[in-house]
């Protein structure tokens, strides 16, 4: 379940640290002092006389990918072999600062991914974005939640790997804690804390939580103002034909200028989210999709 972190380990890179880095480049100061950029397999890892940083997914680190589960039984191995790589000591990375941490699963769904990421709603003091009907990524104060065609994103990247996902409606997602771990956790987050079985607990606990509170909710089309948030649920839920075809659909998005409910690139959006709809007909039983996707999500946490 974890997936991508991003940790600043305390610890003078030594010279194997620089010799394991793939396609770096090297930068020196007038006080001596350095930098190291480069690459250890995915890990992306800067390098200097105080510290080294390291940036990437621990599953696709460890297996190569992130299609097969990845628990967190397999997260203390995944850091033995990164302390091994980096050249540094194993107590050292315990003592590294989280600065970023990623918890995700893979969801095997019953419809084709996109239905579900037209039925997720859109919560209050979120922003939310689309990308070609194949992820909805929604943004707030240090977190972001990321549903996706995993299949879709696995097939461009890997062909190789097209056999795991073949045939599947393949749904990722991610809780990404971006930013103010100490505040949102109540402790400081250090690698040694992922190890901590209660911490799992509690990881376990957002992850269900921040989509049932903020995305998996149910709210009536008409209790939405009008806005992006409505025009996002007319539109994902009740499909285009519902409301008076693709003329009509774009003709409400121009009136919402007069009305001064959106700005010129968020009209812009909504356009584009309509033509887009095209071929897409029909209405979405709403319950069942998200009962659906709200029992895979506890299912993937409770087994992680």
């Amino acid at each position: 379940m974890i997936d991508t972190i991003h940790i600043k380990i305390k610890h003078p890179a030594k010279q194997e640290v620089v010799n394991g880095l793939s396609g770096y480049h090297h930068t020196a100061y007038q006080n001596g002092h350095y930098s190291e950029l480069g690459r250890l397999g995915n890990l992306r890892v800067s390098a200097t006389h105080e510290a080294v940083k390291v940036f990437g997914s621990l599953a696709v680190f460890k297996n190569g990918n992130n299609v097969a589960p990845f628990g967190f039984a397999d997260t203390e191995s995944a850091l033995v072999e990164l302390a091994k790589k980096l050249g540094v000591p194993f107590g050292a990375l315990l003592e590294a600062n989280v600065l970023r941490l990623d918890v995700g699963a893979n969801l095997d769904m019953k419809l084709p991914v996109s239905g579900y990421l037209r039925a997720l709603a859109d919560p209050c003091k979120m922003t939310r974005l689309n990308y070609r009907h194949q992820t909805a990524t929604f943004i707030g104060d240090g977190l972001t939640l990321n549903y996706y065609d995993k299949g879709a994103e696995t097939i461009k990247k890997n062909p190789d790997l097209a056999p795991l996902v073949a045939e599947r409606n393949l749904l990722r997602y991610e809780v990404q804690f971006t930013a103010r771990l100490r505040h949102r956790f109540g402790r400081e987050v250090k690698v040694e804390t992922l190890l901590d079985p209660g911490f799992h607990h509690r990881l376990r606990q957002e992850y269900v939580k921040h989509h049932e509170q903020r995305i998996g909710r149910l709210v009536p089309v008409m209790q939405i103002p009008m806005g992006v948030r409505r025009l996002n649920a007319e539109l994902a839920w009740l499909g285009v034909e519902a409301i008076g075809g693709e003329e009509q659909a774009l003709a409400m998005i121009a009136e919402t200028h007069q009305k001064q409910a959106t700005n010129r690139s968020q009209r812009a959006r909504l356009a584009s989210y309509v033509r887009g709809l095209r071929g897409q007909s029909g209405t979405l039983d709403l319950h069942d999709v998200m009962s659906e996707l709200g029992e895979a999500i506890r299912t993937a946490a409770s087994k992680a």
